[in-house]
């Protein structure tokens, strides 16, 4: 399967703009990219990643700040925008999107980066917003602050609408959820619109087969390794786990050793995770691999902090997942405004 590359990412024509919001390494950047969107400035807090973005984003200004010191008007004035000019305003806030203090009402954490993302895109008034989050959002208590987010996103002018996309749907060899909320500015009186799924399933093996025997940027513990290799074997399932655990009395975490999907997506992949292993190969999952299921270029820049990393890409929406929506948003909203 042929693998994309930074440089054939670069070439595309790119005629729609786009202000990025906790940017990380530039994942949804690079999907904005494949779609013909230019994302015209960047921003995140961390240093180290600061590094990573604009050595790979050599077009995008980086904007090295905190969100809450971020001004709308700040932003516009460094591409030459005007306020409503911005065709989309994205941002992927991590995880903890509300704060801590779930017993707050809404309005009274105003710590809350969601909070922030409302000031911007209010200060901004972009055509059209995209925020993704972990799929928690819409279940349990959660559930309840996401529809609160929805209702203050709307009082800010937008009809919006919120669906859960997986990615193995959308080219990624990955089994992984993320919600996705798009709004779209009043005035231009069109719905917000979600990409169809495309019919062709990427599998690990599609994305892995030529990396099997590459060299291993990551040790085990020896224990583990010698469980991969003593036990748990290739093809190995949730249940075939159990039953081994079970037999030879061991005491693991049975999720650390499934090895059965290289003839589907794998798994989705954790920021925070013991490395998962290979289905096929007698170790974990190297960095190159992960980016490979993640769907980032081959040719895409890393730190020399693994750690960051695995944590950053892991953490990445995929970028073809981001394409679909693009597109998607490009051709049923934006090009008929023109």
């Amino acid at each position: 399967m042929k693998q994309l590359l930074m440089r054939e990412v670069r070439e595309i024509p790119k005629t729609k703009s786009v202000i990025s919001l906790f940017s990380g390494y530039g994942g949804n950047t690079i999907g904005y990219n494949l779609a013909g969107f230019d994302v015209k400035v960047a921003v995140d807090f961390h240093k180290e990643v600061r590094k990573v973005y604009e050595y790979n984003h050599k077009n995008t200004i980086f904007v090295h700040k905190d969100i809450k010191h971020v001004k709308g008007e700040e932003l516009l004035n460094l591409i030459g925008y005007e306020k409503e000019e911005i065709d989309i305003l994205d941002a992927s806030p991590p995880s903890n999107l509300f704060s801590k203090s779930r017993k707050l009402s809404f309005d009274q954490r105003t710590d809350s980066l969601i909070l922030e993302i409302a000031r911007l895109i209010e200060e901004i008034m972009p055509k059209v917003f995209v925020i993704s989050n972990e799929k928690k959002l819409t279940t349990g208590k959660s559930r309840l602050f996401l529809n609160e987010m929805i209702e203050l996103l709307k009082e800010l002018g937008y009809k919006v609408d919120f669906e859960l996309l997986n990615a193995r749907y959308y080219g990624v060899a990955q089994d992984k959820e993320t919600l996705f909320i798009i709004g779209v500015r009043n005035d231009l009186k069109v719905k917000p619109v979600f990409p169809e799924a495309i019919g062709k399933t990427v599998t690990t093996r599609d994305v892995l087969e030529d990396l099997l025997h590459i060299p291993m940027d990551f040790k085990t513990n020896p224990s583990r390794e010698e469980y991969i290799m003593k036990y748990f074997r290739p093809g190995c399932t949730e249940e075939d786990i159990e039953d081994i655990m079970e037999a030879h009395e061991l005491k693991v975490q049975g999720a650390n050793y499934k090895r059965d999907r290289w003839e589907e997506p794998f798994y989705a992949l954790k920021k925070n995770f013991t490395r998962p292993i290979h289905p096929e190969m007698d170790r974990v999952l190297s960095m190159w691999e992960a980016m490979r299921i993640q769907s980032f270029p081959d040719d895409f820049i890393l730190s020399s902090n693994p750690s960051l990393n695995w944590q950053k890409i892991c953490s990445s929406i995929s970028p073809n997942i981001i394409k679909h929506i693009a597109t998607t948003i490009n051709k049923e909203i934006l090009e008929r405004l023109s």
